[in-house]
Protein backbone atom coordinates (compact mmCIF):
# COMPACT_ATOMS: atom_id res chain seq x y z
CA UNK A 1 0.00 0.00 0.00
CA UNK A 2 1.50 3.90 -0.79
CA UNK A 3 1.38 6.35 1.56
CA UNK A 4 1.47 10.06 0.75
CA UNK A 5 2.23 12.70 3.49
CA UNK A 6 2.60 16.00 2.00
CA UNK A 7 5.44 15.77 -0.33
CA UNK A 8 6.80 12.68 0.88
CA UNK A 9 5.59 9.32 -0.82
CA UNK A 10 5.95 5.79 1.24
CA UNK A 11 5.13 2.66 -1.07
CA UNK A 12 5.94 -0.89 0.87
CA UNK A 13 9.40 -2.66 -0.43
CA UNK A 14 7.43 -5.31 -2.42
CA UNK A 15 5.48 -2.70 -4.29
CA UNK A 16 8.22 -0.86 -5.51
CA UNK A 17 10.33 -3.90 -6.67
CA UNK A 18 7.03 -4.96 -8.71
CA UNK A 19 6.81 -1.66 -10.52
CA UNK A 20 10.15 -1.38 -11.76
CA UNK A 21 9.66 -4.41 -13.82
CA UNK A 22 6.13 -3.38 -14.83
CA UNK A 23 7.53 0.14 -15.68
CA UNK A 24 10.07 -1.45 -18.10
CA UNK A 25 7.73 -3.65 -20.00
CA UNK A 26 5.19 -0.84 -20.69
CA UNK A 27 8.26 1.01 -22.74
CA UNK A 28 8.98 -1.91 -25.23
CA UNK A 29 11.33 1.43 -27.28
CA UNK A 30 14.04 0.46 -24.46
CA UNK A 31 17.06 -1.74 -25.11
CA UNK A 32 18.39 -4.72 -22.97
CA UNK A 33 15.79 -4.51 -20.70
CA UNK A 34 16.52 -7.45 -18.89
CA UNK A 35 19.70 -5.82 -18.26
CA UNK A 36 17.96 -2.67 -17.06
CA UNK A 37 15.68 -4.43 -14.38
CA UNK A 38 18.74 -6.24 -13.27
CA UNK A 39 20.35 -3.51 -12.71
CA UNK A 40 17.29 -1.32 -10.95
CA UNK A 41 16.45 -3.87 -8.48
CA UNK A 42 20.46 -3.96 -7.74
CA UNK A 43 19.94 -0.04 -7.33
CA UNK A 44 16.97 -0.79 -5.06
CA UNK A 45 18.46 -3.33 -2.97
CA UNK A 46 21.38 -1.03 -1.64
CA UNK A 47 19.34 1.56 -1.13
CA UNK A 48 16.86 -0.48 1.36
CA UNK A 49 20.24 -2.21 2.66
CA UNK A 50 22.11 0.83 3.30
CA UNK A 51 19.09 2.48 5.14
CA UNK A 52 17.60 -0.12 6.94
CA UNK A 53 20.52 -2.96 7.51
CA UNK A 54 23.93 -1.66 7.09
CA UNK A 55 25.42 -0.61 10.28
CA UNK A 56 26.97 2.98 9.74
CA UNK A 57 29.97 4.64 11.41
CA UNK A 58 30.57 8.32 10.71
CA UNK A 59 33.44 10.21 10.45
CA UNK A 60 34.60 13.59 10.50
CA UNK A 61 37.41 15.74 8.89
CA UNK A 62 39.25 17.87 11.84
CA UNK A 63 41.51 20.50 11.46
CA UNK A 64 42.61 21.00 15.07
CA UNK A 65 45.48 19.58 16.83
CA UNK A 66 43.44 18.78 20.05
CA UNK A 67 43.01 15.48 20.81
CA UNK A 68 39.99 16.27 23.41
CA UNK A 69 38.01 17.51 20.30
CA UNK A 70 38.40 14.58 18.23
CA UNK A 71 37.56 12.32 21.08
CA UNK A 72 34.53 14.53 21.33
CA UNK A 73 33.74 14.39 17.84
CA UNK A 74 33.96 11.01 16.93
CA UNK A 75 31.99 10.51 19.95
CA UNK A 76 29.52 12.10 19.24
CA UNK A 77 28.88 12.13 15.58
CA UNK A 78 28.63 8.34 16.51
CA UNK A 79 25.91 8.44 18.69
CA UNK A 80 23.23 6.94 16.15
CA UNK A 81 25.56 4.54 14.32
CA UNK A 82 27.38 1.21 14.85
CA UNK A 83 28.72 1.07 18.59
CA UNK A 84 32.33 1.52 18.53
CA UNK A 85 35.26 -0.78 20.08
CA UNK A 86 36.15 1.25 22.73
CA UNK A 87 39.13 -0.58 23.34
CA UNK A 88 39.97 0.28 19.51
CA UNK A 89 38.77 3.72 20.25
CA UNK A 90 41.62 4.51 23.63
CA UNK A 91 43.99 2.55 21.05
CA UNK A 92 43.50 5.10 18.48
CA UNK A 93 43.54 7.93 20.44
CA UNK A 94 46.76 6.33 22.25
CA UNK A 95 48.55 6.13 18.51
CA UNK A 96 47.39 9.72 17.95
CA UNK A 97 48.67 11.20 20.96
CA UNK A 98 51.90 9.14 21.65
CA UNK A 99 53.40 10.09 18.14
CA UNK A 100 52.96 14.32 19.08
CA UNK A 101 56.09 14.38 21.14
CA UNK A 102 59.37 12.73 21.40
CA UNK A 103 59.78 9.71 21.79
CA UNK A 104 57.89 8.90 19.17
CA UNK A 105 55.78 5.83 19.67
CA UNK A 106 53.11 3.97 17.27
CA UNK A 107 50.74 3.04 20.21
CA UNK A 108 48.99 0.77 17.67
CA UNK A 109 52.36 -1.46 16.77
CA UNK A 110 53.69 -1.24 19.89
CA UNK A 111 50.63 -2.79 22.10
CA UNK A 112 50.07 -5.40 19.07
CA UNK A 113 53.27 -6.69 19.64
CA UNK A 114 53.30 -6.78 23.60
CA UNK A 115 49.85 -9.12 22.94
CA UNK A 116 51.57 -11.51 20.87
CA UNK A 117 54.42 -11.57 23.29
CA UNK A 118 51.99 -12.39 26.46
CA UNK A 119 49.96 -14.98 24.22
CA UNK A 120 53.30 -16.32 23.44
CA UNK A 121 53.79 -17.18 27.43
CA UNK A 122 50.43 -18.56 27.24
CA UNK A 123 50.87 -23.06 26.50
CA UNK A 124 48.42 -24.91 24.22
CA UNK A 125 48.64 -22.14 21.44
CA UNK A 126 45.71 -20.02 23.04
CA UNK A 127 45.60 -16.33 22.78
CA UNK A 128 43.68 -15.45 25.31
CA UNK A 129 45.47 -11.90 26.00
CA UNK A 130 43.97 -9.04 23.85
CA UNK A 131 44.28 -5.35 23.63
CA UNK A 132 41.90 -3.94 26.22
CA UNK A 133 43.41 -6.24 28.92
CA UNK A 134 47.10 -4.43 28.76
CA UNK A 135 44.74 -0.65 28.48
CA UNK A 136 43.11 -1.85 31.60
CA UNK A 137 46.34 -2.62 33.53
CA UNK A 138 47.39 0.63 31.94
CA UNK A 139 44.48 2.44 33.21
CA UNK A 140 44.72 0.65 37.22
CA UNK A 141 48.69 1.39 37.53
CA UNK A 142 47.65 5.42 36.47
CA UNK A 143 44.49 5.72 39.14
CA UNK A 144 41.96 5.77 36.63
CA UNK A 145 38.77 4.28 36.71
CA UNK A 146 39.07 0.70 34.79
CA UNK A 147 35.80 0.33 32.66
CA UNK A 148 35.74 2.52 29.61
CA UNK A 149 34.98 5.93 29.81
CA UNK A 150 35.29 8.42 26.87
CA UNK A 151 35.47 11.59 29.33
CA UNK A 152 38.94 10.33 30.93
CA UNK A 153 40.02 10.46 27.55
CA UNK A 154 42.08 13.17 27.94
CA UNK A 155 45.99 14.80 26.33
CA UNK A 156 47.04 14.50 30.35
CA UNK A 157 45.79 10.75 30.65
CA UNK A 158 47.17 9.88 27.58
CA UNK A 159 50.53 11.45 28.63
CA UNK A 160 50.69 9.55 31.47
CA UNK A 161 49.93 5.99 30.02
CA UNK A 162 52.79 7.01 27.46
CA UNK A 163 55.04 7.46 30.56
CA UNK A 164 54.39 3.70 32.42
CA UNK A 165 54.41 2.35 28.52
CA UNK A 166 57.78 3.49 28.46
CA UNK A 167 59.39 2.28 32.25
CA UNK A 168 60.85 -1.30 32.00
CA UNK A 169 58.90 -2.18 35.08
CA UNK A 170 55.59 -2.18 32.84
CA UNK A 171 56.84 -4.46 30.14
CA UNK A 172 57.96 -7.05 33.00
CA UNK A 173 54.99 -6.39 35.11
CA UNK A 174 52.98 -7.92 32.15
CA UNK A 175 55.52 -10.61 31.10
CA UNK A 176 55.57 -11.63 34.93
CA UNK A 177 51.47 -11.57 34.82
CA UNK A 178 51.56 -13.69 31.88
CA UNK A 179 53.98 -16.01 33.02
CA UNK A 180 51.83 -16.17 36.50
CA UNK A 181 48.88 -16.99 35.73
CA UNK A 182 49.85 -19.70 32.72
CA UNK A 183 51.45 -21.45 35.98
CA UNK A 184 48.46 -21.83 37.74
CA UNK A 185 45.66 -24.22 36.63
CA UNK A 186 42.67 -22.55 36.14
CA UNK A 187 42.55 -21.40 32.48
CA UNK A 188 43.75 -18.00 31.67
CA UNK A 189 41.14 -17.38 29.80
CA UNK A 190 38.87 -18.02 33.04
CA UNK A 191 41.20 -15.30 35.01
CA UNK A 192 41.34 -12.57 32.22
CA UNK A 193 37.86 -10.92 34.33
CA UNK A 194 39.61 -7.19 35.29
CA UNK A 195 38.49 -7.66 39.26
CA UNK A 196 40.92 -10.65 39.01
CA UNK A 197 43.89 -9.37 36.64
CA UNK A 198 44.41 -5.55 36.85
CA UNK A 199 44.55 -5.87 41.02
CA UNK A 200 47.36 -8.78 40.37
CA UNK A 201 49.01 -6.53 37.65
CA UNK A 202 48.65 -3.78 39.85
CA UNK A 203 50.63 -5.15 43.10
CA UNK A 204 53.64 -6.95 40.91
CA UNK A 205 53.67 -2.77 39.77
CA UNK A 206 53.36 -1.21 42.45
CA UNK A 207 56.30 -3.37 44.34
CA UNK A 208 58.52 -3.36 41.35
CA UNK A 209 57.87 -7.33 40.46
CA UNK A 210 58.41 -9.02 43.70
CA UNK A 211 60.15 -12.91 43.51
CA UNK A 212 57.31 -14.79 42.70
CA UNK A 213 59.92 -17.86 43.13
CA UNK A 214 58.14 -20.76 44.58
CA UNK A 215 60.85 -22.06 45.85
CA UNK A 216 61.88 -19.12 48.46
CA UNK A 217 59.04 -18.07 51.43
CA UNK A 218 58.65 -15.16 50.23
CA UNK A 219 57.86 -15.98 46.64
CA UNK A 220 55.73 -19.06 47.39
CA UNK A 221 53.49 -17.19 49.80
CA UNK A 222 52.96 -14.60 47.10
CA UNK A 223 51.94 -17.35 44.75
CA UNK A 224 49.61 -19.08 47.42
CA UNK A 225 47.91 -15.61 48.17
CA UNK A 226 47.32 -14.50 45.28
CA UNK A 227 46.18 -17.81 43.68
CA UNK A 228 43.97 -17.98 46.74
CA UNK A 229 42.64 -14.72 45.40
CA UNK A 230 41.62 -15.98 42.04
CA UNK A 231 39.74 -19.01 43.00
CA UNK A 232 37.65 -17.27 45.67
CA UNK A 233 37.29 -13.65 44.19
CA UNK A 234 35.96 -16.11 41.25
CA UNK A 235 33.94 -18.47 43.30
CA UNK A 236 32.22 -15.32 45.28
CA UNK A 237 31.23 -13.64 42.25
CA UNK A 238 33.74 -10.80 42.23
CA UNK A 239 34.16 -10.80 38.34
CA UNK A 240 29.99 -9.83 38.67
CA UNK A 241 28.47 -7.10 36.72
CA UNK A 242 30.45 -4.68 39.41
CA UNK A 243 34.01 -5.95 37.81
CA UNK A 244 35.35 -2.86 37.16
CA UNK A 245 34.36 -1.09 40.04
CA UNK A 246 35.32 -4.24 42.16
CA UNK A 247 39.00 -4.24 40.49
CA UNK A 248 39.40 -0.43 41.13
CA UNK A 249 38.58 -1.07 45.20
CA UNK A 250 41.17 -3.35 44.95
CA UNK A 251 43.30 -1.57 43.53
CA UNK A 252 43.21 0.91 46.01
CA UNK A 253 43.70 -1.35 49.15
CA UNK A 254 46.68 -2.61 47.28
CA UNK A 255 48.17 0.96 47.06
CA UNK A 256 47.59 1.66 50.61
CA UNK A 257 49.10 -1.77 51.80
CA UNK A 258 52.49 -0.59 53.33
CA UNK A 259 54.38 -4.16 53.26
CA UNK A 260 55.10 -5.82 50.14
CA UNK A 261 52.18 -8.61 51.26
CA UNK A 262 48.83 -9.32 49.09
CA UNK A 263 46.41 -7.98 51.53
CA UNK A 264 44.36 -10.81 51.25
CA UNK A 265 41.99 -10.12 54.74
CA UNK A 266 42.06 -6.66 54.19
CA UNK A 267 40.44 -7.13 50.53
CA UNK A 268 38.13 -9.23 51.85
CA UNK A 269 36.70 -6.57 54.26
CA UNK A 270 36.52 -3.47 52.11
CA UNK A 271 35.05 -5.85 49.18
CA UNK A 272 32.24 -7.16 51.89
CA UNK A 273 31.66 -3.21 53.23
CA UNK A 274 30.74 -2.43 49.93
CA UNK A 275 29.77 -4.74 47.25
CA UNK A 276 28.44 -7.53 50.34
CA UNK A 277 30.46 -10.52 49.37
CA UNK A 278 34.06 -10.96 49.92
CA UNK A 279 36.75 -13.79 49.97
CA UNK A 280 35.74 -15.63 52.82
CA UNK A 281 33.99 -19.13 52.05
CA UNK A 282 31.02 -20.56 54.41
CA UNK A 283 29.34 -23.98 54.61
CA UNK A 284 26.16 -22.78 53.12
CA UNK A 285 28.44 -21.05 50.48
CA UNK A 286 30.07 -24.22 49.76
CA UNK A 287 26.93 -26.13 49.36
CA UNK A 288 25.65 -24.13 47.13
CA UNK A 289 28.56 -24.23 45.09
CA UNK A 290 28.75 -27.95 45.19
CA UNK A 291 25.01 -28.22 44.25
CA UNK A 292 25.69 -25.71 41.11
CA UNK A 293 29.08 -26.98 39.94
CA UNK A 294 29.76 -30.15 38.14
CA UNK A 295 31.81 -31.39 35.16
CA UNK A 296 32.19 -29.05 32.43
CA UNK A 297 31.10 -25.68 34.08
CA UNK A 298 33.94 -22.91 34.25
CA UNK A 299 34.32 -22.18 37.75
CA UNK A 300 34.72 -26.13 38.92
CA UNK A 301 38.13 -25.62 38.25
CA UNK A 302 38.56 -23.10 40.76
CA UNK A 303 37.33 -24.67 42.83
CA UNK A 304 39.03 -28.38 42.20
CA UNK A 305 42.42 -25.91 42.96
CA UNK A 306 40.93 -25.03 45.69
CA UNK A 307 40.35 -28.42 46.92
CA UNK A 308 44.10 -28.75 47.18
CA UNK A 309 45.01 -25.69 48.73
CA UNK A 310 47.80 -23.81 49.90
CA UNK A 311 49.36 -26.58 47.57
CA UNK A 312 49.16 -25.96 43.70
CA UNK A 313 49.67 -28.59 40.90
CA UNK A 314 53.24 -28.89 39.97
CA UNK A 315 54.41 -26.41 37.46
CA UNK A 316 55.03 -27.46 33.79
CA UNK A 317 52.34 -30.34 33.73
CA UNK A 318 48.83 -30.98 31.71
CA UNK A 319 46.54 -30.72 34.42
CA UNK A 320 42.80 -32.51 33.79
CA UNK A 321 39.61 -33.20 35.25
CA UNK A 322 38.98 -36.91 35.81
CA UNK A 323 36.14 -38.92 37.27
CA UNK A 324 37.07 -40.95 40.43
CA UNK A 325 34.79 -43.04 39.56
CA UNK A 326 34.44 -43.61 35.87
CA UNK A 327 31.19 -42.90 34.18
CA UNK A 328 31.29 -46.38 32.44
CA UNK A 329 30.61 -48.41 35.51
CA UNK A 330 27.79 -45.78 36.68
CA UNK A 331 24.33 -46.50 36.34
CA UNK A 332 22.34 -44.02 34.28
CA UNK A 333 21.07 -42.43 37.02
CA UNK A 334 23.91 -41.81 39.11
CA UNK A 335 25.21 -37.99 39.22
CA UNK A 336 28.87 -38.58 38.07
CA UNK A 337 29.87 -35.23 37.60
CA UNK A 338 29.10 -34.20 40.91
CA UNK A 339 32.10 -32.16 42.81
CA UNK A 340 32.94 -35.07 45.09
CA UNK A 341 33.52 -37.32 42.17
CA UNK A 342 35.89 -34.91 40.40
CA UNK A 343 39.88 -35.14 40.81
CA UNK A 344 42.37 -33.05 39.44
CA UNK A 345 44.91 -35.73 37.75
CA UNK A 346 48.05 -34.49 35.18
CA UNK A 347 47.53 -36.06 32.01
CA UNK A 348 49.34 -38.55 31.63
CA UNK A 349 48.28 -40.03 35.08
CA UNK A 350 44.37 -39.76 33.74
CA UNK A 351 45.13 -41.55 30.70
CA UNK A 352 46.98 -44.40 33.27
CA UNK A 353 44.07 -44.17 34.79
CA UNK A 354 41.31 -44.63 32.45
CA UNK A 355 42.94 -48.45 31.54
CA UNK A 356 42.46 -49.88 35.44
CA UNK A 357 39.76 -51.68 36.95
CA UNK A 358 38.97 -49.08 39.10
CA UNK A 359 39.47 -51.18 42.43
CA UNK A 360 42.93 -52.22 41.34
CA UNK A 361 43.57 -48.37 40.89
CA UNK A 362 42.67 -47.41 43.96
CA UNK A 363 45.10 -50.00 45.89
CA UNK A 364 48.00 -49.03 43.63
CA UNK A 365 47.39 -45.27 44.93
CA UNK A 366 49.17 -44.30 48.45
CA UNK A 367 48.64 -42.83 51.92
CA UNK A 368 49.85 -39.35 50.49
CA UNK A 369 47.31 -39.55 46.71
CA UNK A 370 44.13 -40.06 48.92
CA UNK A 371 45.08 -37.35 51.82
CA UNK A 372 46.04 -35.08 48.52
CA UNK A 373 42.95 -35.89 46.89
CA UNK A 374 40.33 -36.32 50.15
CA UNK A 375 39.65 -40.35 49.19
CA UNK A 376 37.45 -41.04 52.48
CA UNK A 377 38.34 -44.28 54.51
CA UNK A 378 36.33 -47.43 53.45
CA UNK A 379 35.90 -46.11 49.56
CA UNK A 380 36.17 -49.36 48.56
CA UNK A 381 32.86 -50.60 50.53
CA UNK A 382 30.72 -47.12 50.08
CA UNK A 383 27.82 -46.88 47.49
CA UNK A 384 28.63 -44.29 44.93
CA UNK A 385 26.28 -41.69 46.98
CA UNK A 386 28.29 -42.49 50.04
CA UNK A 387 31.31 -42.36 48.77
CA UNK A 388 30.58 -38.68 47.19
CA UNK A 389 28.67 -37.39 49.83
CA UNK A 390 32.15 -38.14 52.37
CA UNK A 391 34.32 -36.42 50.08
CA UNK A 392 32.40 -33.66 49.35
CA UNK A 393 32.18 -32.92 52.91
CA UNK A 394 36.45 -33.83 53.35
CA UNK A 395 36.69 -30.96 50.46
CA UNK A 396 34.67 -28.48 52.44
CA UNK A 397 36.41 -28.91 55.98
CA UNK A 398 39.60 -28.71 53.62
CA UNK A 399 38.50 -25.34 52.13
CA UNK A 400 36.84 -23.82 55.29
CA UNK A 401 40.43 -24.92 57.46
CA UNK A 402 43.01 -22.99 55.99
CA UNK A 403 41.44 -19.96 54.98
CA UNK A 404 44.23 -17.13 55.28
CA UNK A 405 42.90 -14.75 57.32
Amino acid sequence: MSISDNDDFYAERQEIEGEIQELVENHPEIENSDSLILNAQRNFEDLYRAVHKDEKLHFFTEDENDITRVRDVFVRINQGGVTPNRAEILLSLMTSSWQQEPPEINARDEVHSMVDELNGIIDGGNAPFATKHVQKVLLAINGNEIQYRFDNYTLDLLRNLKEIWLTDTFSNTMEQLAELLNSYYPTVTYILSPALYTPIAYYLYQNENPSLDSTSIKGRGRRRDILYYICAARLNGFTSQSSNQIAELVRDVIREEESSEFPLEWISDEVASSYGTSLRFTEEKLTTLFEELQYGKRDIEFLLQLSHYPDEPARGKDYDIDHIIPKSILPEEADADRVGNLQLLIDKTNKMKSDDDFEDWMNSRTDDYKQTHHIPEGAKEMTFEEFVDARERLIMEHILEPQPF
